[in-house]
């Protein structure tokens, strides 16, 4: 899915949200799940290893850096399970 994705926003420009090709909010939960990723490597590479705020997990939350492993369950990363 990332993969088609990114074809479409690099080799078409972005996404024809009007013509219903595409869903609106898996794009979002995508979105919000490569943040999540992008914030956790940032934060390793400057040497936090305290909590933070998931982009995932809709209101107040405190999690570690790597809470997110091969058990966690989808529907916390945004997606349905």
């Amino acid at each position: 899915v990332i993969a088609c994705y990114r074809g479409i926003v690099i080799h078409r420009t972005g996404f024809e949200i009007r013509t219903g090709q595409y869903d609106v909010l898996e794009i979002a939960r995508l979105s919000s799940h490569l943040h999540d990723i992008l914030v956790r490597i940032i934060l390793k590479m400057v040497g936090y290893d305290g909590e933070y705020q998931p982009t995932t997990i809709t209101g107040t939350a405190s999690e570690s850096l790597g809470w997110v492993t091969s058990d966690t369950c989808a529907s916390l990363l945004g997606y349905q399970p």
